[in-house]
């Protein structure tokens, strides 16, 4: 139910930036380079929740990915480890043989996490639509999307 909702929540969010794009495009190849920004945002955030309904709530990180992401230090791996072996995590679990849609799962080691492929395409839309907007003047939009796609690679 809840899954439901957000994905509602996502559609109008997505379709108010698809409106306000469509406004602010210089040409049709413009919107058409907007509204694939928005894209990826929008499937990002489906694959993320697809695979986070379908394996109970929780988004499966890969063992062996968490061991090859280089972290600050081995202590924070290993605390981190400890906290999804023991269950101790609210959002994520460690992956097993019954984690569904593996390949959209946190499989991606990167410096202090692990991400997945919605992830990369979630936060990498938000990048480029911050781009897209500064070109066109509007330099506090697309510094929000700036910030909040830079933020979520760090964080």
């Amino acid at each position: 139910m809840w899954t439901i909702f957000v994905l509602i929540l996502l559609a109008l969010l997505l379709g108010s930036l698809v409106f306000l794009t469509r406004k602010r495009a210089e040409s049709k190849i413009d919107l058409i380079k907007a509204i694939l920004m928005v894209g990826m945002i929008f499937a990002g955030g489906l694959s993320n929740k697809v695979v986070v309904a379908v394996n109970g709530d929780k988004m499966p990180v890969s063992l062996t990915a968490m061991k090859m992401a280089p972290f600050c230090s081995v202590e924070k791996r290993a605390e981190k480890i400890a906290e999804l072996k023991n269950n101790r995590d609210s959002k994520h679990c460690l992956m097993t043989e019954k984690t569904k849609l593996r390949f959209l799962t946190d499989i991606i080691p990167l410096p202090g996490r692990v991400c997945s492929a919605g992830d990369i395409l979630l936060l990498s839309g938000y990048i480029l639509l911050g781009v897209w907007f500064c070109k066109r003047k509007e330099e506090i939009v697309g510094w929000v999307f700036l910030l909040y796609g830079i933020l979520g690679f760090i964080f």
